[in-house]
């Protein structure tokens, strides 16, 4: 058999071809860019195309099938001589489904946690020698390639929403016609194709009607999620799940099971959701929960999955795939789970689509609330190539709900800033679709004397250095952990606590004199610092109402001391009303 594949430089599509190379067929392929991994790979099987571009003369009549990739156009040439001569043409995924028609097809589909999920499912079924096939959209430890089809009796398949092709216009995982499918989450997604919130949620609708009868359907539990999926199929079983159980003692996470605690690389209670689902899919392939524990115990995650890439006692960097809200949010909750008494810095970089769309901006309010400080970045080179606008400062705060998020559009300030809280010894978290300008992850939180002197771009005054070292802002209070910043209430608190002890022992010392006015006065001063210092003391506690609390409190003591000042300099009588309302004495001029 033929194949040839149009755009054969995909991540997938690569893979495809060099996995029915290996399967002894006959196969060419084209494309206009070809990057790594795929040029590598592609030319060590001799599969690379000596020249990029599409050309009409690649497709002959002796082709059996045209495997159509997405990056292609309408009027790709190659496509459209293949339509000429009546050659068939397929989407990936329907050339997957081709060719595991016999096979017991299980697809993992939602908006979140796809890959991590299909990785978990394919390490613990390789682990206990179960035989299957796979596709997967990101690298899986153990596994050479993410394609494999061959004769195994099971096909593991990461469902993705998007367009199965050009002239495919619809969501590639209906095309695989599952028995067992799992969707993780439903949050709008790829809004250059889906335009509104229903038409994405109608996508999953799809994905119900096009799976085999007497299917089983995992799904997140969530009312949102039932409700988009219920009352369309009769002939299929549908299953919610959560978390496991699980506890994170000392930075180690561990899933509960009976009275045994099993110690996981794993971490977040995203992933403990992505376990709870991978546990049901495997023992519906006839896995034990004992080895399925074992094999999941040992399975360090997906590629571009918070993956760990320095870790010493200066700096930890994760790096993750996080680009939409819900990834986003539940990715630094994650790792703040996982370090609740380090600083996280959680770093964002916009450059999807639908991120640096102003429209969808919003939908990341408050999703890197869980952070000790959040920073925001975008790439100005590559999004002026887009045609994309560039957020304001202004805007940024708004779409993400914060005041306190910072904000860069130079990789070069930004390097500086992150290296601002090596002296906290934080856990950076780099999350991004792209690469953050090329920058090199693993110095992330190091400087060098060169990089001080280059950034004459900012105004800020900054120290020079004789070799590579750590730079910080001295000492800024948005530094500390949360444990010292509550130490430093108390502190506070303590402080504003010693301004009662002078009035307070006058008021015991003098409260037997006969003498009224004196008396009067002590207690009058007691009183002000009673509710000055209440004041204070709440400021220091109630963030929000911070600054009004201090300055009502100022305001409170401007005005008890100008009474004070007025009975002593013009010898008037101070009158204190009975109760509270003693704090508020009255001048008697009579």
């Amino acid at each position: 058999m033929r194949i040839h594949l149009i755009a054969i430089g995909g991540a997938i599509m690569h893979q495809i071809a060099i996995t029915m190379k290996r399967k002894g067929y006959h196969v060419t392929g084209s494309d206009d860019v070809i990057q790594e991994p795929s040029k590598s790979r592609l030319e060590a099987e001799g599969l690379l195309p000596m020249i990029l571009g599409f050309h009409s003369e690649n497709i002959t009549k002796d082709i059996d099938i045209v495997i159509l990739g997405m990056h292609a156009k309408l009027d790709n040439p190659e496509l459209t001589k293949a339509m000429e001569l009546g050659v068939k043409v397929l989407s990936f995924p329907e050339f997957i489904y081709e060719n595991s028609k016999d096979k017991r097809r299980v697809v993992i589909a939602g908006s979140h946690g796809k890959t991590s999920i299909t990785s978990m499912i394919m390490h613990c079924l390789q682990e206990n020698k179960i035989d299957f096939d796979y596709m997967v959209g990101s690298s899986v430890a153990g596994f050479e390639y993410s394609v494999k089809l061959s004769d195994a009796p099971i096909i593991i398949l990461e469902g993705d929403e998007y367009l199965a092709s050009p002239i495919n216009k619809e969501p590639k995982f209906i095309y695989y016609k599952a028995h067992i499918a799992c969707i993780s989450g439903i949050e709008w997604d790829h809004i250059n194709v889906f335009k509104t919130n229903e038409i994405y949620h109608a996508q999953f609708r799809k994905l119900v009607e096009s799976m085999e009868s007497e299917g089983q359907l995992f799904y997140y539990n969530t009312d949102r999620i039932r409700k988009t999926i219920s009352g369309i199929r009769d002939d299929i079983r549908l299953k919610p799940y959560e978390a496991i159980p699980y506890e994170v003692d000392e930075e180690q996470f561990y899933a509960k099971v009976d009275e045994d605690r099993i110690p996981l690389t794993l971490f977040g209670k995203h992933n403990m959701e992505n376990v709870q689902i991978a546990k049901s899919i495997c023992m519906e392939l006839g896995m034990s929960e004992d080895n399925f524990f074992k094999s999941i115990s040992e399975f360090s995650g997906a590629g571009r999955r918070l993956e760990l890439l320095i870790q010493d006692e200066e700096r930890v960097v994760y790096k993750d795939f996080a680009h939409s809200p819900s990834k986003l949010q539940a990715t630094v909750k994650a790792v703040k789970e996982k370090y609740p008494n380090r600083t996280v810095v959680a770093c964002f970089e916009l450059h999807t689509f639908s991120s640096l769309s102003s429209e969808f901006l919003a939908h990341y309010g408050h999703t890197m609330d869980d952070a000790d400080a959040a920073i925001i970045f975008i790439d100005k080179e590559v999004v002026e190539k887009k045609g994309n606008g560039i957020f304001s400062e202004s805007e940024i705060k708004e779409g993400f709900a914060s005041e306190s998020v910072e904000y860069f559009t130079d990789k070069g300030l930004l390097r500086l800033k992150l290296a601002e809280y090596a002296v906290l010894k934080p856990v950076y978290l780099m999350m991004s679709s792209g690469t953050f300008g090329g920058s090199d992850l693993t110095t992330i939180g190091k400087i060098k004397n060169e990089e001080l002197m280059a950034s004459s771009k900012s105004n800020e005054t900054r120290p020079e250095v004789e070799s590579e070292h750590t730079f910080y802002s001295l000492y800024e209070t948005k530094h500390l952990y949360p444990a010292d910043r509550l130490r430093i209430r108390q502190l506070l608190s303590f402080c504003y606590l010693l301004f009662l002890l002078a009035p307070a022992f006058y008021l015991v010392r003098y409260r037997s004199t006969k003498n009224d006015s004196l008396y009067n006065c002590i207690v009058h001063i007691f009183n002000f610092q009673v509710l000055s210092t209440f004041l204070l003391i709440l400021s220091t506690f109630i963030d929000s109402y911070f600054v009004f609390a201090f300055w009502l409190a100022i305001g409170f003591n401007i005005y008890n001391t100008n009474k004070c000042i007025k009975q002593l300099n013009f010898k008037q009588a101070l009158n204190l009303p009975n109760g509270f309302l003693a704090v508020f004495p009255r001048i008697d001029k009579s």
